[in-house]
């Protein structure tokens, strides 16, 4: 979705058929949907993951790198404000090219309705996704609904309550969807939002779909997720190799309870989790840094400042990452719009392209009540040259602690620039972000 900022950011924020009960499901048995009729128990504490671990990368360290000096010596970026320019008074400043981009975003999901938009009324569930076939109303251990509550921009969210386990059903029971296409030993990602304000064991599990006619099965990584208690909607991820499947089916199971219990699920997603050799920031999903380094590797921040006088604080955050890496939390103390782009928190790209469409994506947890940007800036002169702002305005993080994460995503034309700098920034103190998985990509030449 599209979020304007005063006069620097238009920004821009991302974001089966199911049948009634007994028709056109596939018929499943009363036993676990197991080929080897093993039921889906609690999972062990060694198999549960409630997101997946954060890679500690452990460089070695020069003894630079790890004593505190007086100033801060790493450089980094930081973009302007509606009113002000953010560069040093030395540096002469340009006009800007046109904004963003309105170009589709190639991304593509590869649950059916993962994120429950397709629910035409009257429909029990969401389509493509399946429940409980062949039960009556009254003997369903689970019942479906959509979700009254609040979520972000009007998001449709599944309300799931539990009157007794569903955790020995048959998989083909049990709400899930069936995904199909994907390539055989591969690594895919699963990720979703999920609030359980109750604390409740559900789980989420992946299964391979043998034979769904004669309702042969055989797990994959089941339990793959446990979820933990929380109020607000919390972001989960986890990888599993696909194995001899092509088709797999995601379903949700509560093995225990104190019943009822409820979960609230929302925007389910698979993409293969290969390394995306495309992105041009280095080291863009925070996977590097080092245990005792400040910074994550290739990104830079507060050149020349003390550390009791730079605007920001960045610390590495390692809660409810959606992705394989860290998340940089970013904490202001005070405004940084003003400040040199060279100085915000930011990374370079040089080596760019001239007249070309490139996409920005950005994973953005805001934990406070005020907004954050992202900037992009022409800096083919260097630090001691001209800048451009390429992208004004771009992207505004809005506050989202009650949601989760969110996607950011926004395109720009390069003009004339050879090297550009993304960078963050903040026109309020008490700002408070998470940012996870920024991606640079190629989009194609500008018309």
């Amino acid at each position: 979705m599209n979020v304007s900022w005063k006069a620097i950011s238009f920004t821009f924020a991302v974001m089966v058929f199911m049948h009634g009960l007994g028709c056109q499901q596939p018929a499943a048995p009363n036993t676990p949907g197991s080929d080897s009729g093993e039921p889906l128990q609690a999972a062990a504490p060694d198999k549960l993951v409630s997101v997946p671990p954060a890679p500690t990368p452990k460089p070695s360290t020069s003894p630079a790198e790890s004593a505190a000096p007086p100033a801060i010596q790493t450089p980094s970026p930081a973009p302007a404000p509606p009113t002000a320019v953010p560069v040093a008074a030395s540096q002469a400043v340009t006009e800007p090219v046109p904004g963003p981009v309105d170009v589709a975003d190639t991304a593509v999901n590869l649950v059916p309705n993962g994120d429950f938009n397709e629910w035409p009324d009257g429909i029990r569930v969401p389509l493509e996704w399946t429940h409980a076939y062949g039960y009556t109303l009254e003997k369903m251990p689970s019942t479906i609904s959509a979700y009254s509550g609040t979520t972000y921009d009007n998001w449709k969210a599944v309300e799931q309550t539990w009157r007794e386990s569903d955790g020995a059903d048959s998989v083909l029971r049990q709400f899930g969807v069936n995904v199909k296409g994907l390539a055989k030993d591969t690594d895919y990602r699963l990720s979703f939002k999920a609030k359980n304000p109750g604390g409740v064991t559900a789980v989420v599990a992946v299964w391979g779909i043998i034979d769904e006619k004669k309702s042969k099965v055989e797990r994959i990584a089941s339990p793959l997720i446990q979820l933990v208690q929380s109020e607000n909607f919390r972001d989960y991820s986890a990888v599993f190799n696909s194995g001899s499947f092509e088709t797999i089916r995601i379903v949700t199971a509560c093995p225990k309870a104190k019943f009822p219990a409820t979960v609230i699920w929302d925007r389910f997603e698979l993409h293969a989790n290969a390394a995306d050799t495309s992105n041009l920031l280095a080291n863009g999903s925070i996977a590097l840094w080092p245990d005792g380094v400040r910074l994550p590797t290739e990104w830079t921040h507060g050149f020349g400042y003390s550390v009791d006088d730079i605007p920001s604080q960045v610390e590495r955050y390692e809660d409810g990452v959606p992705l394989a890496g860290f998340g940089v939390l970013q904490t202001w103390n005070k405004p940084d719009a003003n400040d040199s782009i060279f100085r915000q928190f930011g990374q370079t790209v040089k080596n760019v392209k001239p007249k070309t469409l490139y996409r920005v994506r950005v994973k953005a947890l805001n934990l406070s009540d005020k907004a954050a940007l992202v900037s992009v800036w022409d800096v083919s002169g260097g630090e001691n040259g001209p800048v451009k702002k390429l992208a004004e305005p771009f992207i505004q993080a809005k506050p989202s602690a009650e949601f989760g994460f969110l996607d950011y995503t926004a395109v720009f034309d390069s003009g004339s620039a050879s090297a550009v700098r993304i960078v963050t920034l903040s026109q309020d103190a008490g700002t408070k972000v998470v940012w996870a998985g920024f991606e640079l990509l190629e989009v194609g030449p500008a018309k």
